[in-house]
């Protein structure tokens, strides 16, 4: 049986499958390409415990284990086998996913300005449906759906993934020491860039907020999020 790991890019995904992998020894797959423990290395694949990409194919098989199969998705829902959706306050989430794109797509860095790239996101559909489609397509969607804020992940990580896992279905043991998110940042400072809440305020210009709440009023509503900076209900 498949349980999705669905998130728009930069909702803490990554750190829920390292949780699971470290704190609960469960391993992950991904609909996108992994190599962990490439050139023999430790890498932030291995400590995810990615299981490695898997294939339209791969899935189908998946879908018939008995067993819960974690599989890692930014795209929009593909069946409805239960899932597992974190959402973060989507103007974090754009703000850090900029960062991730001039660090990761240096062409694209060259193109646009920060303030550009920002812009393009809060307003196209190109990127995962963009924001607020991704995730109303996983809320109106047919299937199990249990939501995970990044915002109360990062609070009690342990305790907020265990509730939602046993929802789902899965009944998950700590057999590893908890994650501790300076650690990582310290190791992989480029993809564990802050982790903090409300930080956008701090790089999003007021025009490109009132921007955001045009295109992205209703989801934010949906999850506690507020106009005030640093306030999440």
């Amino acid at each position: 049986m498949i349980v999705w790991l669905a998130s728009y890019p930069r909702s803490g995904n990554t750190m829920v499958r390292i949780i699971c992998n470290k704190v609960y020894g469960l391993q992950s797959y991904s609909l996108y390409e992994e190599r962990p423990w490439e050139n023999g290395q430790e890498n932030l694949a291995s400590v995810m415990g990615s299981a490695g990409q898997v294939t339209e194919a791969g899935l189908d098989e998946l879908r018939g284990r008995p067993e819960h199969c974690l599989v890692k998705t930014h795209g929009l829902p593909l069946d409805d086998s239960p899932a597992l959706c974190l959402v973060r306050d989507g103007r974090d989430a754009l703000v850090s996913y900029v960062h991730f794109i001039r660090t990761y797509e240096p062409e694209m860095a060259q193109r646009f300005t920060f303030e550009q790239m920002l812009r393009l996101l809060i307003t196209s559909r190109d990127h995962f449906g963009g924001w607020s489609d991704n995730i109303k397509a996983w809320r109106t969607r047919i299937g199990t759906v249990i939501w995970l804020r990044y915002e109360d992940l990062i609070r009690a990580p342990q305790a907020e993934l265990e509730r939602a896992l046993r929802q789902l279905g899965v009944d998950p043991w700590p057999t590893g020491e908890p994650v501790d998110f300076a650690e990582l940042n310290r190791r992989w400072p480029e993809f564990f860039r802050k982790g903090e809440i409300g930080s956008w305020h701090e790089e999003m210009s007021e025009e490109l907020h009132e921007l955001f709440w045009q295109h992205h009023y209703e989801p934010m509503c949906w999850f506690g999020y507020r106009r005030i900076p640093d306030q999440v209900a």
